[in-house]
């Protein structure tokens, strides 16, 4: 699965009840939260490597839930505009096990190396039309379908690099660059499910980027 700096593209699928299965396509406006990619310093061939958090995270006692949150806009009925909530839980309180590297050195497009089994993704929708959707992107060690973001800023911490930038980040151990980000999202409405939302489970959100692609279906195996 390949990613890029400048252009973040994850797998998703919606499954749409009963409408008719259709290919839809959506955009994500700008998160309230930032989705960090923290360095773990070059692998053997030199190429830059990463630990991803994508949003704001809490342990509930037993899971980890990151959050992603914003509006989007669509030009499919019942997928016009409204909020999103695209979600990553995984359990126990430890960090996130999803692991990124670049396909060379000091690149900005990357592939996950590793994301865990027990790692879910789901992107929840919730239009003005009063439709809600959950759309699983990773589920039972599978990426469903494609997603993508953009970072809109540059921001960098922990270990100082100069510049701050994406593919140095990579380079450097503790080094941790951070942005909101805006993207989109390919799907399929039979994969969709119609949900009832919880009233807390979807917020409204008020340069460097990234870029992440999906393979559809994909599996990852255990890391070693």
């Amino acid at each position: 699965m390949k990613m890029m700096n400048r252009l973040f593209v994850v797998c998703l699928a919606l499954a749409a009840g009963p409408l008719c299965a259709s290919t839809v396509n959506i955009s994500l406006g700008q998160s309230a939260q930032n989705y960090v990619a923290t360095g773990l310093g070059p692998d053997a061939s030199n190429d830059g490597q990463w630990q991803m958090t994508q949003g704001s995270c809490g342990f509930n006692g037993t899971n980890t839930i990151c959050d992603l949150t914003g509006n989007y806009t669509g030009a499919t009925a019942g997928y016009t505009a409204g909020t999103y909530d695209f979600q990553t839980i995984y359990p126990g309180s430890g960090f996130s096990p999803l692991l990124a590297v670049s396909t060379q050195p000091f690149g900005n497009i990357f592939v996950f190396s590793f994301v865990d089994p027990s790692l879910t993704m789901n992107l929840f929708l919730h239009d003005v039309g009063g439709m809600s959707y959950d759309v699983p992107v990773f589920q039972g060690n599978t990426f469903v379908s494609n997603y993508g973001v953009t970072f809109t800023s540059s921001n960098c911490t922990g270990t100082p690099i100069s510049p701050c930038s994406f593919a140095g980040s990579g380079q450097t151990l503790g080094s941790i660059f951070f942005s909101p980000v805006t993207g989109g999202a390919t799907f399929d409405t039979a994969d969709v499910t119609t949900v009832t939302p919880e009233p807390s489970s979807l917020v409204l959100a008020g340069s460097g980027v990234l870029a992440l692609f999906g393979a559809a279906r994909r599996r990852f195996g255990r890391r070693s």
